[in-house]
């Protein structure tokens, strides 16, 4: 959609007789028209309302012909929260074209196998495995004793990368886990902490 400060009559009456375009702000209209983008009011309206102080029409939109199945009605309104000489073109279109359900990205998440890590499973020893072979690959990578300051953020970002790279590589080895089946979908949250 937009205001296009053109008279749009005035452009669809020299596309009609075939006579030249002198302004160069009939450049873009032309050119959706060309690639055969649909002003939208003329689907719903033989004349057309007028747009600008009911003298002409100079705002519109256009759709590409792909999608014209996915309009519902357009119409003009005045609506009267904003002060302006406008009418406001408003067009109606299926959401459901453009915008996607959260469902079929849940189905997609139930379908996918996951792994899923269980720490209620893990022991004083196993946290205690887990921790030294932390720090004995932290101490291998050199990351405990940085050998310049850490003042610029490209450094703080490779030293984040690293860690994390270490993190998930100990959590593989260390840490029990299972594998989801496809209709697995865990509603209950597993507690990190135990409590006596």
């Amino acid at each position: 959609m937009r205001d296009f400060n053109v008279n749009l009559e005035k452009l669809y009456h020299n596309i009609y007789h075939n006579t030249k375009l002198l302004s160069s702000k009939f450049g873009l209209l032309k050119r959706l028209i060309n690639q055969s983008y649909i002003d939208v009011q003329l689907l719903f309206e033989p004349s057309p309302t007028l747009t600008f102080n009911n003298l002409f029409r100079i705002d519109a939109i256009f759709f590409h012909p792909i999608i014209q199945h996915s309009i519902i009605h357009n119409f003009t309104d005045n609506y009267s929260l904003y002060n302006t000489d406008h009418q406001i073109v408003v067009c109606a279109i299926f959401k459901s074209d453009f915008i996607t359900s959260h469902s079929n990205a849940v189905q997609k998440r139930k379908q996918s196998k996951r792994k899923i890590y269980q720490f209620d499973r893990m022991t004083d020893n196993t946290w205690a495995d887990y921790t030294l072979k932390t720090d004995e690959l932290i101490i291998k990578a050199n990351l405990h004793h940085p050998s310049d300051p850490i003042t610029m953020q490209l450094a703080l970002n490779s030293l984040n990368d690293s860690l994390e790279q270490i993190l998930r590589m100990i959590t593989n080895k260390c840490i029990p886990y299972k594998w989801s089946s496809n209709t697995y979908f865990e509603h209950k949250l597993k507690s990190l902490v135990s409590t006596y």
